[in-house]
């Protein structure tokens, strides 16, 4: 693996450098062995015959395969009154409390 130089001291450095410096040493270890990881599955890509449509591309496939609108989300509001459900008026008072004010 290329870079198996790479300390503990090092990785705790990088860490800080963007705001990671709450980390325990079994945290750093992990950082430590994850990024000798990647390094060495970059260090093994074929780079010369790569070109930008070789770029991963994120995928997303909706849960129901027959239907192409998501179903409603169970939080979402309840559809708005008719005029017959707010009592047949389409004032926005009744007339009873037309007089009033």
């Amino acid at each position: 693996m290329p870079d198996d130089n790479l300390t503990l001291d090092e990785i705790r450095g990088m860490a800080a450098d963007i705001g990671m410096t709450r980390l325990t040493d079994a945290h750093l270890q992990e950082l430590l062995r994850a990024t000798r990881t990647a390094r060495a599955r970059r260090a093994a890509l074929p780079l010369s015959n790569l070109v930008p449509a070789d770029e991963p591309a994120h995928v997303f496939r909706l849960e129901d395969h027959q239907s192409l609108t998501p179903s409603p989300s169970p939080q979402s509001s309840p559809p708005p009154l008719s005029q017959a459900e707010r009592g047949g008026s389409s004032l926005p008072f009744s007339s009873r409390e037309k007089g009033k004010g």
